[in-house]
């Protein structure tokens, strides 16, 4: 819905949809996958506190609301804008970095990220598709204080572990990560021919080929019997 690093905005068609009501973001970020599954009942999670307050902002913000945020000038303090709320200025200083993985205090100096009308588009974009988050439960939670055993399509992004700077929050243990993931419930990949990296029914992982080597291990080389 914003931008945010690691966003799987031009990707998240790619995975397969949802097969049951519910659907999960255990690592919610901008939450584009379930945006594109946004009639399900959406449970969208993420562990830091900024983004799950951006959320929250979003099921209850209206069109007036996000048409009026202005870009800062160039180089101006993204606290310096007037009239906002925290979780505004938050939106704003993501809105005004791409791919970032927090929010900018300060409007970068040069005119790059305002080209082409880039700001409108994503205020415009916002704004219509509001009503897709308004029914959405937001939470601000580590993901195992999730409730693995839900019956519920899960989508699994996790956490790059490097470069784990760039992330406020980080996972600590992928191998735990991984077990985890094997708990869950939902109509699990066939046991015949175990799980693969792009298909999954059910439940969903979308891991990257820059994380822990002992994640991959932990879940591609399972064959899964549940």
């Amino acid at each position: 819905m914003f931008e945010y690093y690691g966003t799987k905005k031009t990707i998240a068609y790619r995975y397969p949809a949802p097969t049951h009501d519910l659907l999960v973001e255990a690592f919610g970020g901008a939450g584009y996958y379930s945006l594109l599954h946004w009639d399900r009942d959406v449970w969208l999670n993420d562990r830091n506190p900024v983004i799950a307050g951006i959320w929250r902002y979003l099921t209850q913000a209206d069109r007036h609301d996000i048409l009026r945020l202005r870009p800062p000038r160039l180089g101006q303090p993204i606290t310096d804008l007037p009239g906002l709320s925290q979780v505004e200025r938050d939106l704003v200083g993501f809105l005004v970095a791409p791919s970032a993985s927090s929010p900018r205090l300060t409007a970068p100096k040069d005119h790059s990220w305002f080209s082409s009308g880039r700001w409108l588009r994503r205020i415009q974009f916002i704004a219509d598709n509001l009503h897709k988050v308004r029914h959405w439960t937001i939470t601000n939670l580590d993901y195992l204080e999730l409730p693995c055993g839900l019956r519920a399509s899960w989508f699994v992004d996790a956490l790059y572990q490097y470069p784990c700077r760039a992330y406020p929050y980080t996972i600590k243990d992928y191998a735990a990560l991984g077990e985890w993931c094997r708990n869950l419930r939902g109509e699990s990949p066939s046991s015949a021919t175990g799980p693969t990296r792009d298909n999954y029914a059910g439940v969903h992982y979308c891991m990257h080929p820059i994380d822990a080597h002992a994640l991959h291990n932990s879940l591609w080389g399972t064959k899964w019997t549940n």
